[in-house]
């Protein structure tokens, strides 16, 4: 049977729980299960709660993935907006691509990402990349939903220092940062063959830079978090 249902990814309980209150289910215990347990959200859509980081979020989505159930993956929750990106708070971004941001080995004249030195992390799976590509369906949903299409990086450290945020976006092209959204892309990219459409849509819910002179609005990239989780899903 070809699999209809969807997967929802958030990182943090801040982010689940705006999901939840969307789709009008009462609160979970949205610390990060140990099991990573995918939770119904209603007939075709399930949610799982995977904790922030790299780590996390492949160990959540390889948990809670299931190929016989999930045609579709979206990692989704807030991002910060890098700079020449011409973002706003509470823009919504579509990741064209979700790339490792910070994967590889700094030398003293440049970095050089994990791929180049011969570890891609989708070996033998295809053309060495450091990055997974959004499914171009659930870009074009995104974009109708007002989403901007641009790659988005997956980081370590955020950048909350003006040269940080810089070096981000030359090495990576990237318009926005967060951090999860490479590892769970990689992770789909090996559960199922042919894999499932995955998309990685993210709110920005600040500006990245000097951590003093950043700006925020958390609460209202949250709220649209969990609107968009729900008309996505639809």
């Amino acid at each position: 049977m070809t699999p209809v249902g969807t997967l929802l990814v958030c990182a943090a309980p801040s982010e689940a729980a705006a999901v939840l209150r969307a789709f009008d289910r009462a609160p979970i215990d949205a610390a990060p299960p140990i099991a990573w347990k995918a939770v119904p959200l209603d007939d075709r859509t399930d949610l799982v709660v995977t904790g922030v980081g790299k780590a996390n979020a492949a160990a959540g989505v390889a948990r809670a993935f299931d190929p016989l159930k999930h045609a579709r993956v979206i990692n989704i929750g807030i991002a910060g907006a890098l700079p020449r990106s011409r973002l706003n708070l509470l823009d919504a971004v579509a990741a064209s691509l979700s790339m490792y941001a910070d994967e590889g080995v700094q030398t003293p004249e440049r970095f050089i990402d994990i791929a180049a030195c011969g570890f891609a992390p989708n070996q033998g799976l295809g053309r060495p990349s450091i990055g997974v590509a959004g499914d171009p369906a659930l870009i074009r949903t995104a974009e109708a939903l007002g989403a901007r299409a641009g790659p988005v990086a997956t980081v370590s450290t955020c950048s909350a220092r003006n040269r940080l945020a810089v070096l981000v976006t030359e090495r990576t092209g990237a318009i926005a940062e967060a951090m999860e959204g490479a590892a769970a892309a990689f992770t789909v990219l090996r559960l199922a063959a042919p894999p499932a459409a995955f998309l990685e849509l993210r709110v920005i819910s600040n500006t990245t830079g000097n951590r003093a002179k950043q700006r925020w609005d958390l609460a209202g990239a949250l709220a649209r978090t969990g609107e968009l989780a729900r008309a996505i899903s639809k």
